[in-house]
């Protein structure tokens, strides 16, 4: 799961990295002239390389891509826009109180709610859900995503992470999978991060590009896992690499 720290955007288009630990500001393209190279390296190995173009300018993000997030509109006991699952028993999703989604579930089984076609493959996203009661452990995933890239909510908070698409259909859960629980949310939004913060920085495909993509990814990369980066200096290829193990 990536967190606050190291995130990335894989989509061709909108490639770039960015991160919370320090600036990458002092890596850019001078005039036009590609001076650095990235390497992105996940938790097995596997890598995501391009060339640092310009420093971010500031994160921003796109529309909300979940319907009825604020859990305002219900038909009968479900949320409208959600696809209930498992629900019964001591197993239920309902509003309580009003415009909250409460997840109740006994231990007997598997119970969550989803909806389809929210994400889009190699697009990074921002998740905020605010919960505001929590006893027990509820998840957050997307379909086809390996179980190291799901969130776990066990408290009241506002939680707050990032996550690159790695599935093919575009759903999102929540839901308790495990376990008992009585977790309620007032809110779950989540929204396409469109450029990074001022310590990211945008990446490009080839040495003096202009275009947006990365220069290659390892079939096997994990945006999700990013365990550390190396820094190529391209003037002078003999320096060091500089490495950033988080």
């Amino acid at each position: 799961m990536a967190g606050t720290n190291l995130r990335a955007s894989m989509i061709d288009g909108a490639a770039f990295y960015d991160q919370d630990t320090e600036s990458l500001a002092a890596y850019v393209a001078v005039g036009g002239i590609t001076r650095y190279k990235l390497a992105l390296i996940d938790g097995a190995g596997d890598k995501a390389v391009g060339y640092i173009l310009d420093q971010g300018l500031g994160e921003t993000l796109g529309g909300e891509e979940v319907e009825n997030w604020e859990f305002t509109n219900w038909a009968a006991t479900d949320p409208v826009d959600w696809s209930v699952t498992s629900e019964g028993g001591g197993r239920s999703i309902n509003e309580d109180p009003p415009g909250h989604a409460r997840i109740i579930n006994d231990g007997t089984g598997s119970l969550y709610m989803s909806q389809n076609n929210v994400v889009t493959l190699d697009c990074l996203y921002k998740h905020i859900m605010d919960v505001t009661a929590a006893t027990g452990s509820i998840f957050v995933w997307e379909s086809d995503s390996p179980v190291e890239s799901w969130k776990s909510i066990n408290s009241a908070a506002l939680h707050t992470w990032y996550f690159a698409s790695d599935g093919g259909i575009g759903q999102l859960h929540i839901g308790a999978l495990f376990g008992t629980c009585d977790i309620t949310i007032n809110s779950f939004s989540t929204k396409q991060v469109l450029t990074p913060s001022t310590n990211g920085v945008t990446i490009v495909s080839t040495v003096n590009g202009v275009t947006e993509n990365w220069a290659s990814v390892d079939g096997s990369f994990d945006p999700n896992d990013i365990s550390s980066i190396e820094i190529q200096d391209l003037v002078a290829p003999r320096a060091m690499f500089k490495y950033l193990h988080i």
